[in-house]
């Protein structure tokens, strides 16, 4: 029996229908798309972020008074239209000091039971710029949740200065945590780290007979992660070159990827003569694994993005961008710094990060098509530039997808001349054409789809309170229509079925379905074609 009622809803009488292309700051939230917040006056900059279920945001950082010394955890919670969630902390505010130092967030994620778990690293008493990995779990109204490590708290030392970088949860609720140890400032003989607790904060000793996993001498730093669907984790560093790794539940290298469980590669070494640094991956649902980070150029002294894909086995994916990679310059000549990655539904990659051109650093969204092509419905050349203050630096850290896909930024924007002194900055991006409505009634219709996504057998269902001409059509993402499926058929009150027969000429993909009346009411739902 197919599962139904997948999404619904309402026809509405409106006097005015606009729309929004992909790439537009989402005018749903805070009316300007943009959020900016203050937490301790000073040095406040948002690191990472997640979306809860329910649709709140929830943004971790580092906050500082003076912003020069001491620095704390900073967390903001955010309800979905972006206002401050007063249900969260004290006004949307949580402020956690580890022990009295210099703490920094690096990773933020939500547990299915809605607790949130913030890590990174905190300064050791007494030996400055020596750090251990740290982690924090809340409760869902932000108290810290004493269940984990008894105190809510966990420091770890590993001999060497740690400096913790990602998180991921398990399915079956355990925490992993990458990073690196410092062993010298070159970075040349550094150390990746992959560390696994239970979910009450003790080291899971299944997980390489004692919960961690220290790979010593490595060039370069450990900087993300992702979990397959069979739940072997897949980690990504970089030096000269980029570095992956693959390991089984129990922390066994995976001998099926790459040289045992190792893949080092400067992808094509004849074009691509510099440098990669690796900062962002995730794992698609085939298994392939997608790179980002920032390519060296070492003729032109410059960083520009890029992206690169592998196949499950570590090889490269030759089918993506130029022989498994694209280069990106944003703004001719720009300094491009990503940070992030995230994967939307219909396979689409989107890049976050940072851009210093003409004297100022902007916001940057890239989004790229599935096969690695920079898409040009995003922003009409697929790159976005978004700046907080039109004489002030704006960074931004990182990126996360809400269940609809819309893209959610965050970092940080200077408020003053004083370039220490920053507030939390937040962004929201809509990820296709939305069509929007103004001065509507209050609902008189319904429909809805299902299954979606569709397929020869879907049915449209709707319903109708009086008697009107119906017209049924089928866009595509950039509101272009691409088939009539009813047009101008007099319906009378009473709920419809209706058959979707989609042309098979259609690719599979995105579009959306849009229902107009003679009554001058109008809805759309957003659909996906197998």
């Amino acid at each position: 029996m197919r599962k139904c009622l997948l999404l619904a809803i309402g026809l509405f009488l409106i006097s005015k229908v606009f729309s929004q292309p992909a790439g537009s700051l989402d005018n749903m939230f805070n009316s300007t798309g943009k959020v900016i917040t203050d937490i301790a006056g000073k040095g406040d900059q948002a690191q990472a972020c997640a979306i809860q279920t329910d649709g709140k945001i929830v943004v971790a950082g580092l906050t500082s008074g003076d912003a020069t010394t001491k620095t704390d955890i900073g967390i903001v919670r955010y309800n979905s239209n972006g206002t401050l969630d007063n249900t969260f902390g004290t006004n949307g505010k949580v402020v956690t000091d580890i022990r009295n130092t210099r703490d920094y967030v690096t990773a933020v994620t939500i547990q299915q039971n809605g607790k949130i778990v913030v890590s990174g690293y905190s300064e050791i008493p007494f030996f400055s710029s020596q750090y251990d990995f740290f982690a924090v779990r809340y409760n869902i109204d932000g108290s810290i949740d004493s269940t984990f490590n008894s105190t809510g708290i966990k420091t770890i030392h590993f001999g060497y200065s740690a400096l913790s970088t990602c998180l991921l949860i398990q399915p079956d609720k355990k925490i992993v945590f990458g990073g690196y140890l410092v062993q010298d400032l070159t970075l040349t003989n550094n150390s990746y780290i992959v560390a696994r607790y239970n979910s009450d904060g003790s080291f899971d000793d299944n997980f390489s007979g004692d919960g961690k996993i220290v790979f010593y001498n490595f060039s370069g730093k450990l900087n993300a992660m992702d979990i397959q669907q069979d739940e072997k984790i897949i980690i990504g560093g970089t030096g000269k070159g980029i570095s992956l790794m693959r390991f089984q539940q129990n922390g066994e290298r995976d001998s099926t990827f790459g040289i045992n469980g190792i893949m080092n590669t400067r992808i094509d070494s004849t074009k691509y003569t510099g440098n990669f640094e690796l900062e962002g991956l995730k794992v698609q649902l085939d298994g392939k694994i997608v790179v980002t980070g920032n390519y060296y150029r070492n003729t032109t002294v410059k960083w520009d993005i890029f992206v690169a894909r592998f196949n499950s086995n570590g090889s490269t994916d030759t089918t993506f961008g130029t022989r498994g990679i694209t280069i990106t310059d944003v703004d001719n000549n720009s300094e491009d710094f990503p940070h992030s990655l995230a994967i939307q539904t219909d396979g689409k990659i989107v890049i976050g990060g940072d851009v210093y051109t003409n004297g100022r650093n902007y916001f940057n969204i890239c989004r790229y098509t599935a096969n690695g092509i920079l898409d040009n419905s995003f922003s009409n050349d697929g790159k976005l530039l978004t700046e907080f203050n039109s004489t002030r630096n704006s960074f931004c850290n990182a990126i996360a997808l809400q269940q609809d896909d819309k893209i959610v930024a965050v970092g940080d924007r200077n408020d003053d001349a004083n370039s220490l002194a920053t507030d939390f900055a937040v962004a929201r991006y809509l990820s296709e054409l939305t069509l929007s409505t103004k001065d509507f009634s209050k609902k008189d219709n319904a429909m809805l789809i299902y299954p979606n996504p569709v397929s020869a057998s879907s049915i449209l269902k709707y319903e109708l309170k009086e008697e009107q001409d119906i017209s049924i059509y089928l866009s595509d993402m950039q509101g272009k229509v691409i088939q009539t499926l009813v047009s101008q058929v007099n319906e009378m009150p009473g709920k419809h079925n209706l058959q979707l027969n989609i042309s098979s000429d259609i690719p599979s993909g995105s579009y959306i379905l849009i229902m107009e009346s003679s009554k001058g009411s109008r809805a759309s739902i957003k659909i996906m074609k197998q």
